[in-house]
C-alpha cells in the first residue's frame, strides 16, 4: 500500500447552510488544499439531518500534512464559518489498510460523480464527495462508501 496520511476536519454545521458550505468547500477550499505539495485527494461527507460534516484530506507524507497545516487553517475556520458550525475538531492518522469493494467501481476519481440513492442509504450526502486524484484507491475509507462511521 502506498504510505498515506490524512487529516480529518469535523464540525456540526446549521443543516440549512450545508449547501452553502459544500459550495464554498468545492469552490474555494478544494483548490487550495489541492496547491499544496504531497497532496493526494479530498474526501467529503455530510449528514443532512445532523449537520454532521467532515472533510478528510489524504497526503504523501507526515511533512506534507504537516506543512498544508497552517496554510489551510484559516480555510477550515472560513468553511465553519459558512456552515454555522460549532468548533471545528481536526484528527491526524496514518491510514494503514483500505478496501474498495466491487460497487466502488463505477467512482469517478476526477471530481463528484453520479451517485443515485446512497445519501439515503448511508446518511452522506454523496454529491459532496469530492473525489480527486489517482491516488484516491489508495486513500478512501471503506467506511465513506458504506455510511459507516468506524473504520
Amino acid at each position: 500500500m502506498v504510505p498515506t496520511y490524512s487529516r480529518q476536519t469535523r464540525i456540526y454545521a446549521d443543516p440549512a447552510k450545508i449547501d452553502e458550505a459544500i459550495a464554498f468547500v468545492r469552490s474555494s477550499v478544494r483548490a487550495s488544499v489541492a496547491a499544496h505539495a504531497g497532496y493526494r485527494s479530498l474526501i467529503g461527507g455530510v449528514n443532512r439531518m445532523t449537520g454532521r460534516v467532515f472533510v478528510t484530506s489524504n497526503w504523501e507524507s507526515v511533512a506534507a500534512r504537516a506543512g498544508s497545516d497552517q496554510a489551510l487553517s484559516s480555510q477550515r475556520r472560513a468553511a465553519a464559518d459558512v456552515a454555522g458550525a460549532t468548533p471545528i475538531q481536526v484528527d491526524e492518522w496514518e491510514v494503514v489498510f483500505v478496501e474498495i469493494t466491487p460497487a466502488a467501481a463505477g467512482i469517478e476519481l476526477r471530481g463528484v460523480g453520479q451517485y443515485r440513492g446512497i445519501d439515503q442509504q448511508c446518511g452522506y450526502d454523496a454529491k459532496a464527495l469530492a473525489l480527486a486524484g489517482e491516488e484516491l484507491a489508495h486513500a478512501l475509507p471503506r467506511h465513506v462508501l458504506e455510511g459507516r462511521q468506524t473504520w
